[in-house]
């Protein structure tokens, strides 16, 4: 059931073909019950996007839409498929490297001095790789913020060095075992010492 998918749309096709998405709260409202949507007359949104469109076009039209699903077409107008909401959400995590081990590390960099190639070269000083890097428009018009995914866990080093070149740290959040590790040790040395 569409309560069951967390989904307040469905796509309606007629023998495969691609009519439109009903909305949940439309059918809800329907006063006249029929075993027919072409009965029904249900205001239908005749919104889909093609096979093959980049993950952020779907992201974009859903958002457009202000759907819980989009519909996926051939080039004949046939209902392929549907991008759900935990579908887009799934394949972002994987297109931006969420899912691979590494930190995270927010940048605020003046827009005539962003240079990608100086923040790859400063990370792989580090030993580091850039798994992710994405750029959007600060509080300040004239900032941009960089968010890196990076491969490495510890960016103690990584950190001091962006700030000897004068980069302003807005965050970051690292995958740091040796903190845990050393609790674990201590944890151990107790047992030890209680002879437990």
């Amino acid at each position: 059931s569409m309560e069951e998918c967390k989904l307040s749309h469905l796509p309606v096709c007629d023998n495969n073909e691609f009519i439109g998405i009903v909305a949940e709260k439309d059918c809800l409202a329907c006063k006249e019950y029929s075993n027919s949507l072409e009965t029904a007359l249900l205001p239908l949104q005749k919104a889909s996007l093609s096979a093959g469109e980049h993950i952020f076009r779907v992201a974009e039209k859903m958002e457009e839409w202000q759907v819980t699903l989009v519909p996926v077409t051939d080039e004949n107008d046939r209902y392929i498929g549907s991008v759900t909401g935990a579908g887009l959400l799934h394949a972002l995590t994987e297109l931006v490297s969420l899912s691979h081990p590494g930190s995270i590390i927010v940048l605020i960099v003046k827009d005539k001095d962003y240079l990608p190639s100086e923040i790859a070269q400063i990370v792989e000083s580090n030993d580091g790789r850039i798994l992710h890097l994405s750029v959007g428009p600060a509080s300040d018009k004239f900032m941009l913020e960089v968010t890196l995914k990076i491969s490495l866990m510890e960016i103690g080093p990584l950190l001091q060095t962006f700030s000897r070149y004068n980069y302003v740290i807005l965050g970051s959040w690292a995958h740091d075992d040796s903190y845990s590790a050393n609790l674990h040790d201590r944890f151990d040395a107790l047992m030890n010492y209680l002879n437990i």
